[in-house]
Parts: structure tokens; sequence; C-alpha cells
């Protein structure tokens, strides 16, 4: 039986939704549905944000918002709608203020109201407000990391302006952790990155403020801390995907008390920006070992957190930690490369380090040891 006679293999005329991927046909899933991946008309359907949503569902196909927010339900997500407008007169220490949760282009969520004093503004125009969403402990950089708030703002004034700016939000804890919210800065994009410009927090008030002399992005974030020392030594096995092996990671940092047994953990690697493997060990799973501060992961099967077998963390008195890891199993597919971001997460805590790597070969396969320094 073969397909392409007029005939599939399950004797059925050809077809969208039989299961069989025939002629013109990119992609078929059994089904006629759309915004599964595999359209109605059996075409693959993308995801060019990486926001979970494909195709035509995605009411923002080039603006990651998994939420897909559409306050005004005129189809076109509220990532991408037409931003909240703002008169803005002219003047000295002139307010601006805006409920994040009116107006077109603008849903609620855990960023509620921006206030904006400008020092001076000498012709009167619109200050523009764009609310974006934004995934959660994302890097914005080596220094910080996105917020479990999750927001972007996107400011923009057609009024001629000059001095300081000061941008101040209040916002909803409830998606932070005490830990989190006290370490809370406001980030500002200048030239492409993202710098602390944070001036006050009021964590009683739930009120974040920054000072700033032009407009771009904004992003309440969380610090990352360097890793100052790693160590890292992979196996992979030429004969399947999923046979590699982690046979050590050893990274030390220095950190206010850590305990994984609440906050648990998260190992990434990240090659150019894209995460290429990650795994997470929950609270649960940990145990300390005595009454110090050192605790252990066991999994000899590495059936748990898919892949490792032992993690074992050690904090000294004076905040010196040292993390280990071993596993098995894995697919460690692009660790063969010059450069490797390790990234360490304990909740409202990250730390980072890129690491240098040197890859030979092995037997049936390749060996690469990464370090830093």
């Amino acid at each position: 039986m073969i397909d392409g006679d007029g005939c599939a293999r399950n004797c059925t005329l050809p077809r969208c939704g039989n299961g069989i991927q025939e002629a013109g046909e990119q992609c078929d899933d059994g089904g006629t549905l759309d915004c599964d991946s595999c359209s109605s008309t059996c075409q693959t359907e993308l995801d060019p944000d990486a926001d979970g949503v494909v195709g035509t569902c995605d009411n923002c196909p080039d603006d990651y918002n998994p939420s897909q927010h559409d306050l005004d339900s005129n189809g076109v997500g509220d990532a991408c709608d037409t931003p909240l407008t703002v008169d803005t007169d002219s003047g000295s220490a002139v307010v601006v203020q805006g409920n994040l949760s009116q107006g077109s282009g603008l849903a609620p969520g855990n960023v509620r109201d921006l206030a904006i004093t400008y020092a001076t503004v000498t012709n009167a125009g619109v200050t523009e407000i764009t609310s974006l969403e934004a995934p959660p402990n994302a890097s914005l950089n080596s220094n910080f990391k996105i917020s479990s708030l999750g927001s972007l703002l996107q400011i923009h004034t057609t009024a001629t302006i000059s001095g300081t700016i000061e941008v101040c939000i209040t916002y909803d804890d409830t998606a932070l952790s005490p830990e989190e919210e006290a370490a809370l800065r406001f980030l500002h994009e200048d030239n492409g990155t993202f710098v602390d410009s944070t001036t006050s927090l009021d964590i009683d008030a739930n009120r974040l403020c920054a000072s700033v002399d032009h407009f771009s992005r904004f992003a309440p974030g969380l610090p990352i801390g360097p890793i100052t020392k790693v160590r890292l030594a992979v196996r992979r096995d030429a004969t399947g995907i999923g046979n590699d092996r982690l046979q050590r990671l050893v990274a030390k940092f220095a950190a206010a008390p850590i305990d994984p047994t609440i906050t648990g953990m998260q190992v990434q690697f990240v090659r150019n920006g894209g995460t290429i493997f990650k795994r997470i060990i929950g609270p649960a799973l940990w145990h300390r070992k005595g009454s110090g501060s050192t605790y252990a992961f066991a999994d000899p099967d590495g059936t748990i957190a898919p892949g490792i077998t032992s993690a074992k963390l050690r904090q000294s008195k004076s905040g010196r930690t040292t993390l280990k890891l071993i596993g098995t199993g894995l697919d460690l597919a692009g660790t063969d490369t010059p450069t490797l971001d390790v990234r360490l997460d304990f909740g409202a805590r990250t730390v980072m380090a890129t690491a240098g790597c040197g890859t030979r070969v092995a037997g049936s396969g390749e060996k690469t040891r990464c370090r830093a320094p």
C-alpha cells in the first residue's frame, strides 16, 4: 500500500485531516481545526513571537502576548493596539497620569497605574503608553531579568520636553514573593541596554520610581548576580538522542542565604540568547543535610527532574555558595559552542556566568569542557 496513487494507504481518498501528509500539505495532524500548529487546510501555523499562540489565532502575531488580552474587543491584542494617549500640557513640573486598566491598547495587569513628571514641557503634545507582556524571569541582559510582574512599558511623547523625567508605577504585589518585591528595580532601556534607573521603592504603597532623561522601554526587573567560577563537563553520545551525560557542573558564587527547599532551583544553558537545556528541581525534592546550610537532591534513576541524578548545594556563613550537579540520559546538543551561558535561578535570586568552551572527539561522541573564568 502506497500513497500518491489516488488512494491513501488507509484506502481513503486523499484529503486534509486524514492523518497522512499528502501532496500540497505541509502537515496533517488528523484534524481540521486551526490554532493547533496545523491549520484546517493542512498548512503549518507559525508562532513568530514565541508566545504559544499560533497562526491567525494570535491577535498580535509579532508581539509576545500569551494572555491575548483585547480590552476593547476589536480583534487586535492590547500588546500591538493603539497606545493609551494622555494630553501633556506645557509648563514646569508637569504631571501626566495613566490608568493602565483603561483605554485602547491597555488591559489590566500587574502594573496598574503610571505617573510621569516632566521637569519642563516647552510645547504641549500627548504622551503615549503601551503596556507589553514579557516572559517572567527572562533575561534582559547579564545583570537583570524580568520580574514576576511580567510587564514592559513603552512610553513616547510628542511634546517638547527638557530636563529629567520621573516615571512611577503602582503594581499588584500578589505575583511577587516578599524577597522578590524587596529586590525590585526599575530598569530603563538606554541604547539597547537595560540599566537600573531606580530612584525609590515603597513596598507598602506598591510604588516603584525611576529617573531618566529620555523615553524608551521600561521594565520592573530583578538583579542577576555573577557566578564567579564554573566548571562544566559534557559527554555527548553520537549513537542516539537522549544518551548524553552531564558529567559535572560545579558553580561557585556569593549570595544571601538560599534555601532550595523553599525556592527550588532551575538550571539553564543558554547559547546566543536561546535556551538549549533547562531543568527544574522543585522545593519538595531537596532536603537539608544536618542542621547546616547544605542541601541535596538525589535520584539515581534520573526520572524526577528528567536526567538529573544528583545535586548538592553548600553555603558558608559568609555567603560563599557551591553547587554541584550530575546528570545522565540527556539531550545536550548545542553545548559544543565557543561560549555558553550557565544560569541558576533560586526564586528571586539569579546568578549567571559566560563560560568559554572547547570540544574534542571522544570515542563514539564528543566531550565538551567549559570554564569561567
